[in-house]
């Protein structure tokens, strides 16, 4: 061999020797260690590699077949010996997993690859391969098979509806649950599309809308679907479910929860149905309720009719009576009538005007009941309110020998607000039945004061029968009295206390009462009131001044009752007034406008509402129209005491109302408003 050669067989070495050293630190940096075992000497030469794989037995390893015999597991030995033999017969190559035992007794896994290396003729010279230890892998595997086979059981176990689908909507696996509900095994089911169970209903929503939008979103939440069972029974269902994408974010499958809710659809059925009933019984119940309130407002509204024309046709004759009485009274002293008979008259009168006062009472009691009596705010002065109560009553109170006095306290607002017409007919059933219920030379007194929180107290005490303690809740119910027997000595319906009571209440006020039989009695009530600073009213306590009325004062009259005319005619001769008659409302109009030719307004009409052909109202809203005529004062006069009519006598523009039977006061005081007047 030449110099050359040597060279170039020095540098094959070399460069062979660099490529084992990379070789081996590839294999020894990926974990594993090479072997190779010598055939015909039974050596095997291991790396450094090989020695932790098999539990690092430098120590006991002399280097032959037997030391890699005695490693591995005893149930491993003879199938492995087995595939080496198999290999060196021929087969050539080893590719296997087996387990060995570590000196400390632990187990461990080994995943080893040969190949048998031959001389030229065939026989076998070695064999050499590379090992590796997979024991970590082999328990990420098991624990990752047991987790899958958890899933699988849990997945197919759970009492909950579950089932997957692919990409093309076919199930791909089911809950047991799943197929108990809807009675099929799983072999009939997996492969199948979904929609292949629901109702056509269902089918259709499913493919046009559920399932577009359900591989759009990713996701869909409680929707819907009635799925049909083996037997052919329905069940509603709820879905929500999720999909699964790889790794390049196309979806592969899905996981969907069914929720059934036939119950609990059959449950809102069945309240659907009943609330469905009930309404419908509602519905006839309110039916028959209205039925009933419009039966009751038209008995009410009969009542009220009734009561309104009973009322007219009584009060129009008592209009009569009591006027022409007073007429007669008014002239006694002119004509020389006897005592007597002037105290026949007056017992007419008085007695005219007890009937008019339980009528007024018949007919708040039912107005109050019907819920058709509203309150009346205005501003007022409240002192001379009390004043004209005061003047009112003293003369009674003297007719009966009994004192009457009253006070009210310097704190007490001069101006308020509230309804002064209930708050004088308060005054009024308290102080007309204190000085009725009171014998002769005994006291009736009248205070009002102020409470704290804007409330007036008025009292009302007499030295009367008084009222036995039993009693005392009772008298403020309609039609109870004191004395029910029939040897009682004061007349009286039994309305006054309970109208008073009503009225306080819908005031907002309280009402109390203190009494001791045959010691007397004192009632007090509290209203709520508003002060005000915007009223300013003659005083009307008692004058000895005495006046008449001017003569040129023209008045018309507008009566249709001819008894009426003539009453009317006679008072107004008592007041020394002049009037112009007119019998139907076309003809006090057409008087009207008469006197307007030739250049005079009437200085007062007077109006009776209900007449043939025109009204009173009519003729005051044709009055009205006139631009000349809009200021003439028109006072109602009618026999009609309704609130509605007196309402709507203001509505059409008339100033005033009175009503028959006239009280002669009253009617003094609405001429003395709009008339000229001179004091004597």
């Amino acid at each position: 061999m030449s110099q050359h050669d040597n060279a170039t067989h020095e540098e094959l070495f070399r460069r062979l020797q660099e490529t084992e050293a990379r070789l081996s630190l590839a294999v020894q940096s990926s974990g594993a260690g090479t072997w190779r075992w010598d055939v015909v000497s039974n050596l095997v030469i291991w790396d450094g590699r090989p020695h932790p794989v098999f539990g690092d037995r430098k120590e006991c390893f002399e280097g032959t077949l037997r030391d890699f015999e005695s490693a591995l597991h005893p149930e491993d030995r003879e199938w492995v010996l087995a595939c080496v033999e198999n290999a060196l017969a021929g087969g050539n190559e080893v590719d296997f997993e087996y387990r060995v035992i570590w000196p400390d007794g632990s187990l461990h896994f080994v995943s080893d690859r040969g190949k048998v290396l031959r001389n030229d003729i065939g026989l076998p010279i070695c064999m050499t391969g590379v090992c590796w230890d997979i024991t970590k892998h082999k328990h990420i595997a098991e624990a990752l098979s047991k987790s899958e086979a958890r899933y699988r059981s849990l997945y197919t176990k759970t009492p909950i509806m579950l089932h997957s689908i692919d990409r093309q909507g076919r199930l791909i696996s089911v809950s047991d649950c799943w197929l108990e509900k809807l009675g099929y095994r799983r072999e009939e089911v997996i492969g199948k599309k979904s929609i292949d169970f629901l109702t056509e209903a269902s089918r259709q929503f499913a493919i046009e809308e559920s399932l577009p939008q359900f591989f759009q979103n990713g996701f869909c939440n409680e929707v819907p679907f009635q799925f049909v069972k083996k037997n052919g029974e329905v069940l509603d269902i709820e879905l929500s479910a999720t999909v699964e994408r790889n790794e390049h974010g196309e979806i592969i499958c899905s996981l969907g929860v069914l929720v059934d809710v036939t119950k609990r659809k059959q449950a809102e059925a069945a309240i659907q149905r009943h609330q469905s009933q009930l309404e419908q019984q509602i519905a006839q119940r309110t039916g028959a309720l209205q039925k009933a309130k419009e039966q009751a407002e038209m008995a009410a509204n009969a009542k009220s009719e009734f009561l309104a024309n009973m009322s007219h046709e009584i009060r129009t004759p008592l209009n009569v009576i009591i006027g022409l009485t007073q007429s007669l009274l008014n002239r006694s002293p002119n004509l020389g009538l006897p005592e007597e008979v002037q105290e026949y008259l007056s017992h007419i009168k008085t007695n005219g005007q007890n009937l008019s006062e339980l009528i007024n009472n018949v007919l708040d009691l039912s107005k109050i009941e019907a819920g058709r009596m509203d309150l009346t705010l205005s501003p007022f002065n409240l002192q001379k309110l009390v004043e004209d109560l005061v003047v009112t009553y003293s003369l009674y109170a003297e007719q009966r020998g009994v004192r009457f006095t009253y006070e009210v306290l310097p704190q007490v607002p001069r101006d308020i607000v509230s309804d002064r017409g209930k708050l004088r007919q308060v005054f009024a059933n308290l102080i007309g039945n204190a000085i009725k219920f009171t014998p002769p030379n005994k006291s009736v007194s009248f205070q009002v004061g102020l409470l704290e929180d804007n409330l007036l107290r008025f009292t009302v005490q007499d030295e009367g029968i008084g009222i036995p303690i039993e009693k005392q809740q009772r008298i403020f119910d309609a039609f109870e009295q004191v004395d029910r027997t029939l040897t009682r000595h004061f007349e009286g319906t039994g309305l006054g206390l309970a109208i008073t009571k009503k009225l306080t209440d819908l005031m907002g006020g309280t009402i109390s009462i203190q009494s001791r039989v045959d010691e007397g009695s004192s009632f007090s009530i509290t209203l709520p009131f508003t002060e005000t600073h915007s009223i300013v009213e003659e005083s009307s306590k008692p004058s000895s001044q005495t006046f008449h009325f001017s003569s040129d004062n023209l008045v018309v009259v507008v009566e249709d009752n001819q008894i009426n005319q003539i009453t009317i005619k006679s008072l107004f001769r008592d007041a020394g007034i002049p009037i112009q008659l007119a019998s139907t409302g076309e003809e006090g109009l057409q008087k009207i406008l008469s006197f307007q030719a030739q250049g005079i307004l009437p200085d007062l009409v007077l109006m009776d509402l209900h007449m043939p052909q025109m009204s009173g109202f009519e003729a005051t809203q044709a009055i009205r129209a006139l631009p000349e005529l809009r200021h003439i004062p028109i006072v109602a006069l009618s026999a009609d005491a309704f609130t509605e009519q007196q309402a709507r006598a203001y509505e059409v523009g008339m100033n005033g109302y009175l009503t028959k039977p006239i009280d002669f006061q009253e009617l003094l005081g609405v001429l003395k408003h709009y008339l000229r007047w001179v004091i004597e």
